[in-house]
């Protein structure tokens, strides 16, 4: 299950079907043409999602849509007393009018503005900028992206023109302020990660996701893992060391799904993601629209065990702060 793309490639043919060249990359190497998907608009969707953290505080800001309805989402909250503040903005039929970009490897802007609240991300060669502000809302932080490698991803769905694009951004260093209603919090050094997906998805979908970012003897260290949605080609596993990605295997986890809080086991088919994840706080979120619904156990907790790099490199593991989420979706 590992076939890397190491040259640019067309995501989908001229009939709006995926091009025979399905796997994974460490960097953005595949052309998104959004006019090229044969599926109903309504169908399409495309989010930019970033988050950070500290020991204390997690923030999460989303411009996104699923054809027929988006948001524009700032969310904080706290590990220790499970507090929230949250900045909701919907938006209805948006399908293309968010002008998403088609890669994120090369600077850009996505903005939204109303007459209330706007938001926006800056993105250049090495760093993104993101901004939001009113509808007591005030955050302004930047997000470090010297070069490094990512995880790139096609999945593939059953019908031929559904799939999913994604690439993933670990370990990005991320300083500023945020407030959102009557909490301020200030950010030096927290761990950033961009989450930048594409795709035209099943109506019912669920999937397993991972990920954390931290420092190990001063380097930093980020993996991500993830199961469960698709007929993935190859897998989106992948650790990061000192700027570099190693590819892995199958990894899965040992869950009771009647209660998330208890120790969740990881084992990956090569032996070289062996972790015990011990969950502190759940972020659980359930929203039921009729004809959308999602609910999602994020459990953040901390790690324990190893990982093997591609070079034999055994990184030990001690109490990195991370998460891992079960999400189901109509939607």
């Amino acid at each position: 299950m590992q076939n890397k793309i190491t040259k640019r490639t067309p995501l989908l043919n001229e009939n709006g079907k995926l091009t025979n060249e399905i796997g994974y990359a460490y960097e953005m190497m595949y052309d998104y043409e959004r006019s090229l998907i044969s599926s109903s608009q309504l169908r399409v969707k495309e989010w930019d999602f970033y988050q950070f953290h500290n020991n204390e505080f997690v923030v999460q800001l989303t411009i996104g849509h699923s054809g027929y309805a988006g948001t524009c989402c700032c969310t904080m909250f706290e590990f220790a007393t499970g507090n929230r503040w949250e900045n909701v903005v919907p938006l209805i039929l948006p399908m293309k009018k968010l002008n998403l970009p088609s890669r994120t490897d090369i600077p850009n802007t996505i903005k939204f503005e109303n007459k209330n609240f706007k938001m926006f991300y800056e993105v250049t060669d090495t760093t993104r900028r993101l901004v939001a502000k009113g509808n007591n809302v005030d955050i302004d932080v930047t997000m470090q992206q010297p070069h490094r490698d990512g995880m790139v991803i096609v999945v593939p769905f059953d019908k031929s023109e559904q799939f999913y694009l994604n690439h993933k951004i670990n370990c990005m260093p991320t300083n500023g302020k945020v407030r959102i209603k009557d909490k301020e919090v200030e950010f030096t050094n927290a761990m950033g990660l961009l989450d930048w997906g594409r795709g035209v998805w099943p109506y019912r979908q669920q999937w397993w996701w991972g990920n954390g970012g931290t420092t190990i003897d001063g380097v930093p260290f980020g993996f991500n893992v993830g199961w469960g949605f698709g007929n993935p080609v190859t897998t989106e596993n992948m650790l990061f060391y000192d700027g570099k990605g190693s590819k892995l295997e199958g990894v899965k986890a040992e869950v009771d799904t009647t209660d998330y809080m208890k120790p969740w086991t990881f084992h990956s088919t090569d032996g070289r993601f062996e972790m015990v994840f011990t969950p502190t706080y759940d972020n659980y979120t359930n929203m039921n629209f009729i004809i959308a619904h999602n609910y999602c156990h994020q459990v953040w907790g901390k790690f324990n065990g190893k990982a093997i790099l591609d070079d034999g490199k055994i990184i030990e593991v001690k109490d990195m702060l991370a998460f891992c989420e079960h999400s189901c979706n109509r939607w």
